[in-house]
């Protein structure tokens, strides 16, 4: 085996441990031709086996390349690690052909490539992959491959761990799952979304045996359009850690804040402490000072994918990741006496934490939470560019957190204050002239609250071009002949986060003639802040949830002028469902037509069970925010709802 000489000591070929139970398996069935065959591929076995004494966790699989785009697919190995924190072992990589078997692994190269797949999102992590790419492969061939990471920081392992998948995205002819572990050593399981029951016994070494058997599993499928927390997947959970509370203490380890601090921080400190003498102006100069002058960087290297950098070193470097910047604005606030901890959560999981086993790395981000009287305060010091006041700055809903405090016995709801306050109001307006002129199409959009901190982040990092065609071309898909007639503005009240843009445009043939109809137009007109949310309703059938933004407060208002009088009785409507609100109302101002309506999401998912009513409440907020004119050319262009 042929390894570059600077990972020799990182990946080593080596016989499997002797804890290894090895799995025999039948090398000449036939390849069956349902979905069990995946991109040319038919996986015969997996076998996950992990010794929580030794740290190692060992893997062996063998597949048979049913088809040629099975041969494209299947032949290349990839294992990911870290070099500061794991110790790779080579084991097998066997071809077996014509009942011959062949021994690839002598004679393999083994490429290392770094593997910074988050690069673009300033992220480094250090992390390697090995890359066992395989010569002379065909249709036909059954290859196994097995391996073993050993893991080597003790700071991240002193209690051990693990999950195994016993139902994902990939079919098994057999797949086995065996855990070991010492009598003496208190270990904790938990299963979700399955119910295979576990084989218990003792090894001859008397180590504790926890086996999982599954045959003929098939692919685990989720629709389309689920949330992002929705991941349905049959798991075993394992680890050390009695409750909430113990994973709490062992973050407080790494989160550590020294007694003496640099003189940069004593120096940051002060200056807000003169600046600001209130509560809320202390929390939001600090606030800033983390979210705006210590940029987002990430380098995740060795112990510090899991403890942040000392507060010098982020001074020193003016960026660092969640972990550094959480870390910095609890120090700060707490040097200005205020009751300021991270806490930890996971974006996509969100509140589906709530249901593992006890374990810190179920999290992927780190907040803080703040307390004042009789208020809970959550920050997220990685997003830049919030203003306002405190009960208006914005926080993703991240479900659950767990606070990094020897107090903490569970997990806490993460209820952002700030996100009530997030809107968005539009008023897109329509003068209609007599004449063939073009028509003058006016649009405002004002962003509030969280809506303001991401328009905001989103002129910081455009040129003004950018800003002006990306709504151009949206308008263009809706208004074919649509064109700029002045260069958008912007005004920024940041005391009260709240920011307008304004664009101005002018149409050509936006009346197109009615087949069979002489003398008479018609043109749409659409409320496009609420049109874009409920164009594109899913199909009623589904088992998964189905994700929808929230929080989403739109308010959109739809004018209509012409130069002439218009016919048309007011109305109003109001659609409601388990998961939205809307409101419409229309009327006749003066020679303006006028349509004002509000979209408000009560949660960010439909339930199965829910869809039906869901859909069919779209429906009819389709009705109201795509409105269609008629026009009488002979009269003038005197108009009349369509």
């Amino acid at each position: 085996m042929k390894v570059p000489q600077e990972y020799s000591e990182n990946v080593i070929h080596a016989s499997p441990p002797d804890w290894v139970a090895d799995s025999p398996i039948d090398l000449n069935s036939q390849s069956p031709t349902d979905e069990r065959v995946s991109g040319g591929i038919w996986n015969l076995l997996s076998d996950i086996q992990h010794n929580l004494e030794d740290r190692i966790r060992y893997g062996k699989t063998i597949h048979k390349l049913a088809t040629q785009g099975g041969v494209q697919r299947g032949s290349r190995f990839q294992i990911y690690f870290s070099p500061h924190l794991d110790q790779l072992f080579l084991h097998s990589l066997v071809l077996y052909r014509n009942n011959e078997r062949i021994d690839l692994l002598p004679g393999q190269d083994v490429q290392i490539f770094n593997r910074e797949e988050e690069l673009e999102q300033d992220m480094f992590g250090g992390y390697l992959t090995a890359v066992l790419l395989l010569k002379d492969t065909r249709v036909g061939d059954i290859i196994e491959f097995s391996h073993s990471i050993k893991k080597l920081d003790t700071m991240v392992t002193d209690r051990s761990g693990g999950v195994f998948v016993l139902k994902g995205g990939f079919a098994f002819k057999q797949a086995k799952w065996r855990l070991l572990y010492s009598p003496e050593r208190p270990v904790f399981a938990a299963s979700l979304n399955h119910d295979v029951q576990p084989a218990v016994s003792y090894t001859d070494s008397g180590l504790v045996e926890c086996r999982w058997e599954v045959s003929d599993l098939r692919p685990l499928v989720v629709e389309a359009g689920a949330p992002s927390w929705y991941m349905p997947l049959g798991l075993v959970e394992y680890g050390e850690y009695a409750s909430w509370n113990d994973v709490a203490q062992w973050l407080c380890r790494l989160f550590y804040t020294p007694s003496e601090m640099p003189l940069e921080f004593e120096e940051t400190v002060k200056s807000i402490a003169e600046q600001a003498q209130t509560f809320e102006e202390r929390v939001q100069l600090a606030l800033r000072f983390v979210q705006n002058d210590i940029r987002y960087v990430s380098v995740s290297v060795g112990e510090h994918s899991y403890k942040p950098y000392d507060i010098a070193t982020i001074f020193e470097r003016r960026f660092g990741d969640c972990k550094d910047k959480a870390s910095l604005l609890g120090a700060l606030l707490r040097a200005l006496g205020i009751d300021a901890l991270p806490a930890v959560v996971h974006t996509v999981r969100k509140h589906q934490v709530g249901q593992s086993l006890p374990n810190p790395h179920v999290f992927n981000h780190v907040i803080v939470r703040v307390l004042h009287k009789d208020r809970t305060y959550w920050f997220d010091p990685t997003i830049s560019g919030q203003r306002g006041s405190l009960d208006k700055i914005f926080c993703p809903e991240y479900g659950k957190a767990l606070v990094v405090s020897p107090d903490s016995q569970s997990l806490d709801d993460v209820v952002p204050l700030g996100n009530r306050s997030s809107q968005l109001k539009i008023v897109e307006s329509f003068k209609i002239h007599q004449d063939n002129s073009p028509d003058e199409f006016s649009v405002s959009r004002v962003y509030e609250g969280a809506q303001a901190d991401f328009m905001r982040q989103r002129i910081a990092n455009s040129s003004h071009e950018q800003i002006e065609d990306s709504f151009l071309q949206e308008y263009l898909k809706l208004y074919p002949q649509i064109s700029v007639a002045r260069p958008w503005s912007v005004q920024d009240d940041e005391m009260g986060n709240r920011l307008a843009v304004n664009f101005e445009y002018r149409i050509n043939n936006l009346w197109q003639p009615i087949p069979r109809q002489p003398g008479m137009c018609d043109a749409f007109f659409y409320a496009t802040g609420i049109y874009h949310v409920v164009n594109t309703p899913p199909v009623a059938a589904r088992k998964s949830p189905y994700a929808i933004v929230h929080p989403n407060n739109i308010e959109n208002q739809l004018i209509v002028r012409t130069t002439r009088p218009l016919r048309f009785a007011r109305g109003h409507a109001v659609v409601e469902c388990d998961n939205f609100k809307y409101k419409w109302q229309a009327e006749v101002v003066s020679n303006a037509l006028q349509f004002n309506m509000q979209y408000i999401s009560y949660k960010d998912h439909v339930l199965p069970g829910e869809m039906s009513k869901y859909l069919k409440a779209i429906q009819q907020v389709s009705q109201h925010v795509r409105q269609g004119l008629i026009l009488n050319i002979s009269a003038s262009r005197h108009a009349r709802m369509k």
